[in-house]
């Protein structure tokens, strides 16, 4: 991370955690536009494929490189809330060599299996040729819990960076010996979480020289707490995270003797229950004290501003951070801090759910601002629904009409499919929903589209498809004017 001013880099992990959901049906689409007349100032908009071939960017090499980790949910079709969620990963120097070696958090079944342990934790070490070797059984760090992320700092000033793992159930911390092996210390140090923990990340919150830990812990889960919920279509599907109770997260302070101390209740952390995803830790405000960033699964995200006491006030709303700017709460799914407009402070990025967008809050002064579709962000962080298999043609027309400056082309209201069109031009085929998706993709983040075509504008549109999917969160595009405000509002169903 690059340092563009002065202050202190904000030191903190990030444990990668994403949310996946199996659909019992497929959606198929394939879609050839000519789009005519199309955009804010006029013009052509070509989206003809380049015949030249387009070399990958980045290569799989995972295999030819050693590393065979395979991550295993442990999905069995019970619909176990847990399995929606992916293991953590962290790059590390462990054995100090100037290599970056590899740990892959594991998860596996639930409940564990009775007569075997879960599946192992992997780390892999750094040849310093390209290739890795598995170091697990040697480093001692092979931990079997139901995973979640993984957090590395040298806790102990050691000169030896070290491992917090978080699962579902006790969190371990894993002490570098110096010596290619670590050691179980969670039972010393008193850092074995017990609740549902995500992310993590080391900090000095006090100023004392020791790094600190804040753990994400997420809901009150267990399989005798496991909820049956339906789907639109009647049939099982994962639930929500608000069918389960939020957890608060957990503050260790460091003691400088290889304890730690929660002091979650005292520092106010515990005073807030939240489903807890991402954490970073920077000076947001430029006070000199390190504050907490949390990012929370479809509620609000906490912004703890460090009081320089020992005690944090959590000030998201009153900043801007805690809510998009259409004043909702996204699924978090990760964050990270960095200065993306070098003007000295530290800004957000977020990632969200499938059917979000990502979220960037750009940092004013210790305020922030959701400057995501003025930056292009929006539109583009959502998923492309089209496929390459075809069957059957139909040809639709659609149209764009542009919006002021402040609507928001890709992240409006949802609708629910009770709920009735705003306007009549919403009533169109499945197959012109989808290409007045794919023409909003193709034309300026500020052109949005209405189902029927104004007549100055056309667009002549190709459609093949092969299934529908009653299921698959499919987004159309309609036009609304609400009082102060022009906005693009989604369907999420057929």
């Amino acid at each position: 991370m690059k340092s563009p001013h002065p202050r202190a880099q904000p030191r903190s992990v990030l444990a990668a955690v994403t949310a996946t959901l199996t659909l019992p049906l497929t959606l198929t689409v394939t879609l050839t536009v000519t789009l005519l007349g199309l955009g804010c100032r006029g013009g052509a908009v070509s989206t003809a494929p380049s015949s030249a071939a387009v070399e990958p960017i980045f290569r799989d090499v995972a295999l030819a490189s050693g590393i065979d980790f395979v991550h295993a949910n442990g999905a069995t079709g019970s619909f176990f809330y847990p399995e929606l969620m992916q293991g953590g990963a962290a790059f590390l120097d462990y054995d100090n060599d100037r290599d970056l070696d590899i740990y892959l958090v594991q998860s596996g079944p639930l409940p564990a299996p009775g007569d075997s342990p879960q599946a192992a934790n992997r780390l892999y070490r750094n040849r310093g040729d390209g290739s890795f070797e598995d170091a697990t059984a040697s480093a001692g760090v092979g931990d079997r819990g139901y995973g979640s992320g993984v957090a590395v700092a040298d806790y102990d000033g050691d000169g030896w960076v070290d491992l917090y793992v978080t699962n579902l159930g006790a969190n371990h911390l894993y002490r570098n010996r110096g010596d290619g092996s670590f050691e179980d210390a969670t039972g010393r140090t008193a850092t074995g979480d017990a609740s549902y923990s995500t992310s993590a990340a080391f900090f000095d919150y006090d100023h004392d020289g020791d790094l600190d830990l804040y753990v994400c812990n997420y809901v009150d889960w267990s399989t005798a707490k496991e909820r049956r919920c339906l789907g639109r279509n009647g049939l099982q599907g994962y639930c929500s995270p608000s069918e389960y109770r939020p957890q608060a997260d957990t503050l260790y302070r460091n003691d400088g003797d290889g304890r730690f101390t929660d002091v979650s209740a005292r520092a106010g952390i515990a005073s807030v229950r939240a489903a807890g995803l991402g954490v970073v830790t920077a000076d947001f405000d430029g006070d000199g004290w390190t504050d907490v960033y949390v990012a929370n699964d479809q509620m609000a995200n906490l912004l703890w501003m460090n009081r320089g006491d020992g005690t944090f006030v959590d000030e998201a709303l009153l900043r801007g951070a805690a809510l998009n700017g259409m004043g909702r709460p996204e699924a978090g799914m990760g964050v990270i801090v960095e200065d993306g407009d070098s003007d000295g402070d530290w800004d957000l990025f977020m990632v969200h759910l499938s059917g979000e967008t990502n979220t960037y809050y750009e940092n004013r002064g210790g305020d922030f601002r959701d400057v995501t579709d003025a930056l292009g962000l929006g539109a583009v962080s959502q998923p492309y629904p089209v496929s390459e298999s075809a069957s059957t043609t139909s040809t639709t027309t659609v149209g764009a009409t542009c919006s002021s400056p402040t609507a928001r082309s890709a992240r409006a209201t949802p609708w629910s499919s009770s709920t009735p069109s705003p306007t009549s031009s919403c009533s169109v085929s499945k197959a012109a929903r989808f290409v007045t998706l794919a023409s909003a993709v193709a034309t300026p983040s500020r052109c949005w589209k209405s189902a029927a075509p104004p007549p100055s504008a056309t667009t002549t549109t190709t459609v093949t498809s092969t299934s529908w999917s009653p299921t698959t969160a499919v987004r159309r595009a309609c036009s609304r004017t609400r009082p102060g405000i022009a906005a693009t509002g989604w369907e999420s169903s057929w």
